[in-house]
This record gives C-alpha cells, sequence and structure tokens, in this order.
C-alpha cells in the first residue's frame, strides 16, 4: 500500500487487458457476419484489434472449413440477385451483392467459397467475388470451345486456393467436358490465376456425359448411380453430395414426393457399392396438400453441399431444408421468369454463397457494420 492506493499486481489484471490473450478470445467468435462489428463497439482497444489485418486473416483462416451460409444468387432479366438466408441481426441486405449482367454473360455456373463463375459468350469466364467486388475475365483455350469438333463444355467450378492454412486472393477454375458427338470420354482442365495458365488437359474413359450439367461435389472418376436412380426418369432431380451420417461419396435424389440418401459403403473385401441410407417423406415436411393428385410439382433448385441446405420448388414457392436437423424455413418466393428470347418459362436456380463477412471491417472504407446489426 503506498499513499493510500493499492498496487496491482500483474497476476490479478483482467485476461481482456492482455492483448495476445483477448486476441485469442476474439478469434473464438463465430463467424456470424454481426460477431465482429459487435465486439468493436466494445471499445477502442476491441475495434484496434478486431480491424487489423493480420487479425482478419487469423479469423478468416479459423473459420474457413466452417463459413455461415450468407444467402442464395440468382439471375433473371435484370441481373444478378442475392437473397439473404440470415436472420438479423446476420442478415445481409441483398443491395451489399449486387453485378448488372452485360448481354455476354450467360448464367452462374458455380458458387463456391466465396467467388461465383460465369459463363460469357466471348468464350470467356468471369470469375467475381462479391464482397470485395474484384472480377477476374479468364480466356477459354481454344481446344476447349464449342465448334462441333473438338470438347463440349458440361460444367465448371471455382475454388480458392489455401495458402500457408488459410484462404489466399488466388483461385482455380476447373472445365469438364466430354468429346462432342462421340461422349466416350470425360475430360477437365484446371487454370490457376496465381499464374493465369491453364494447366495439360487430362481425361477418363467415360460411358455418358451425365451427370456433369449440376454442381456438385469436384471429383474427376466414372461411378455407376445405383440401379434405382439409373432407372429414373427425374434424371435432373439429384445432386453429388458428402455421404450422410460420414463418409466420402453420397447420392442425394428427389423421388416423387420423397428424398432418397445413398451412399459408397466399402465391403469387408474392399469393395465399393452403393447402399440406401435415410428416406425423407416429405408430406411430412411441406404443405402439399392431402390429395397427390393436386399436390403442386417438386423440384430441386438449390443445394449448399457445405451446410447439407437443399432448396426445393414446390409451385412458386422455395423451402430450406437442413437435411441434419430436418429444419424447414421458407426463405422466398420463387419468381418465374422467361428468357430473352421469351421462348418458354423458366424457374431460376439459387446459387448457395457461403463467406466469412466481416460487414464493413475490412471492406475499404465502407462501414457498415452498425446498419448491418440493425437491419431487418
Amino acid at each position: 500500500m503506498t499513499g493510500g492506493r493499492r498496487c496491482i499486481s500483474p497476476s490479478s489484471a483482467s485476461p481482456l487487458d492482455n492483448v495476445d490473450i483477448l486476441f485469442e478470445i476474439l478469434l473464438r467468435l463465430p463467424p456470424a457476419p454481426s460477431s465482429l462489428p459487435r465486439a468493436s463497439g466494445v471499445c477502442k482497444l476491441w475495434r484496434r484489434l478486431v480491424s487489423d489485418p493480420a487479425f482478419l486473416r487469423c479469423f478468416h483462416a479459423r473459420h474457413r472449413r466452417n463459413p455461415p451460409l450468407l444467402g442464395f444468387f440468382s439471375e433473371g432479366l435484370g441481373g444478378i440477385s442475392f437473397t439473404p438466408a440470415l436472420e438479423p441481426p446476420d442478415r445481409v441486405p441483398p443491395e451489399y451483392f449486387s453485378l448488372q449482367l452485360d448481354d455476354t454473360l450467360r448464367s452462374i455456373i458455380c458458387c463456391r467459397h466465396g467467388l461465383i463463375l460465369f459463363e460469357n459468350m466471348r468464350s470467356e469466364f468471369l470469375v467475381w467475388d462479391p464482397v470485395t467486388g474484384d472480377q477476374h475475365h479468364i480466356v477459354v483455350p481454344a481446344e476447349c470451345r464449342f465448334n462441333k469438333k473438338d470438347l463440349l463444355i458440361l460444367h465448371g467450378f471455382v475454388l480458392r486456393d489455401d495458402i500457408g492454412g488459410g484462404p489466399s486472393n488466388n483461385f482455380r477454375v476447373l472445365l469438364v467436358g466430354v468429346d462432342f458427338l462421340r461422349f466416350t470420354r470425360t475430360y477437365a482442365r484446371v487454370y490457376s490465376s496465381d499464374t493465369g495458365t491453364w494447366g495439360n488437359l487430362i481425361s477418363t474413359a467415360s460411358p455418358s456425359m451425365n451427370p456433369m450439367h449440376v454442381p456438385s461435389v469436384m471429383c474427376l472418376v466414372v461411378i455407376e448411380t445405383p440401379l434405382e436412380v439409373s432407372n429414373m426418369s427425374q434424371k435432373r432431380q439429384f445432386r453429388v453430395m458428402q455421404a450422410d451420417g460420414g463418409g466420402v461419396l453420397g447420392l442425394l435424389f428427389l423421388s416423387s414426393f420423397s428424398i432418397q440418401l445413398w451412399k459408397r459403403k466399402a465391403d469387408c473385401d474392399g469393395i465399393a457399392a452403393w447402399e440406401l441410407g435415410r428416406t425423407i417423406d416429405l408430406h411430412t415436411l411441406l404443405p402439399l396438400g392431402s390429395d397427390e393428385g393436386l399436390s403442386p410439382t417438386i423440384g430441386i433448385c438449390g443445394f449448399a453441399e457445405d451446410d447439407n441446405v437443399l432448396l426445393l420448388r414446390t409451385g412458386d414457392d422455395v423451402f430450406m431444408i437442413q437435411l441434419e436437423s430436418m429444419q424447414l424455413k421458407k426463405p422466398f418466393v420463387m419468381h418465374i421468369s422467361c428468357d430473352k428470347a421469351n421462348i418458354g418459362i423458366c424457374y431460376k436456380l439459387y446459387h448457395p454463397f457461403t463467406c466469412v463477412y466481416t460487414a464493413g471491417i475490412s471492406i475499404g472504407e465502407r462501414q457498415d457494420g452498425a446498419e448491418l446489426l440493425q437491419n431487418t
């Protein structure tokens, strides 16, 4: 005791006064969009920490395996639109992510790792980062362009590279296609933004061009589908996924008013075969009516494979189903749109957007954290 004041020993100081300890505590906040804006409002020290680029890199690296599902992107005649999936205060307003399509952009073909891949009619692809606004135009190799002689591109994927244990600004684009007319081989080629070049063309024998027209887990291997699925006429009503309940490869198939979850399982001799796991009766989840004959048509219009969230269309409504918890949510009403030639009517596909979004803490000078916390 000196001069009537008690000296505070280092051992009795609050852990929150130790910058290193506070750094580790704040890193463990959930990756929800409101987490860091809330923390930044506590005091100047907290705001300085969560605004530091080194902290943000560590925060993104820590949560890169479990980013939240912020919402879904879809395209229409008016351009690209974003539909939020979270509730306030984590709901990201649609106007934060906007892109006006020009006449050369045809459609979204992949949305992964916070990046969106567009197909371009000028033999190009566009990779767009909705958070930063960055755009990268990539010229498709000549042998991969559709000319009725060479390779017919059926699908593409984009993924962000991991460097030093965390995500980087570098990305790769994977193109998958078949030899036109014969459909006897499947081809793949990878573009690296780090080098700005395409890798060598690789291929494998393939008896069919299906099912590469839908987004799926990325792998180049030919595996026969279960016989029950192969005999179905609704060939577009399935998604390749991670196996339900663990395992490497699974298959989700929508059959009439039920969902079948298949998985590859090896026997004691190491021979893998398909095994039917769960079957989900949609009558117990969706408002389909008592008379099946009057029930609306059900279709898959989106799938977030990392979150096991399935989007199903019933009439003009879209429902989100979390396949593990079986929670059901009706996030938005589906809008019907016609193509530019006014030929027929098409329903939108919704592409899941998962990202560790730090809401104004790391996006230039736009401090939208407070607005995000108050938004409804």
